[in-house]
């Protein structure tokens, strides 16, 4: 983990080798670590994206998104990924992809379509997600604007709360 921790390439593929170890555990404290590494890890997209589209746990697709948002502009590739992600059928995966493109800032502004779309998901979680993500893309996202002030009247307040904050964002404030 030191070598990693330093951004140097063997650390970081002892990580990565771990992502596929057989005990879920051990894949989970992995992907955990490179949460942890965040753009010291940036070397990694395209190994993150292969074990994203080749896993069916869960859990750990849900943390591998945390990780490359981790990972800051370095990540703008997979953003059509984090965008397709919105719509995934777990609501973790739902709603770190939204996370992670909020973390991504304007460089995720080409995710703006889906996750405008994403702001009528049934999951109030990953409702509120999306509307986090959308603030902090920023003016970028104004295209959201109309679903954002129609979050206005939800029964949720926290989702109100975000719609609103979101909105205050966008206009730059």
């Amino acid at each position: 983990m030191v070598l990693a921790e330093r951004g140097e390439r063997p650390g970081i593929a002892a990580v990565l080798r771990l992502l596929e170890d057989n005990d879920a555990d051990v894949r989970y404290a992995a992907s955990e670590a490179l949460i942890y590494l965040g753009p010291k890890a940036r070397g990694s997209v395209p190994d993150l994206v292969a074990l994203f589209g080749g896993t069916k746990d869960d859990s750990l697709r849900a943390n591998l998104l945390i990780g490359l948002g981790n990972l800051g502009p370095a990540a703008k590739a997979v953003v059509p990924l984090l965008a397709a992600a919105v719509k995934d059928k777990d609501q973790m995966v739902r709603r770190n992809a939204a996370e992670a493109l909020g973390e991504l800032g304007e460089t995720a502004k080409a995710a703006v379509p889906a996750l405008v779309e994403a702001l009528e998901h049934k999951d109030v979680w990953t409702r509120l997600n999306v509307a986090e993500a959308l603030g902090k893309i920023g003016p970028a996202a104004r295209a959201a604007v109309p679903a954002l002030t129609k979050m206005l009247r939800e029964k949720f307040p926290r989702v109100q709360d975000a719609a609103r904050l979101a909105l205050k964002e966008l206009e730059g404030q």
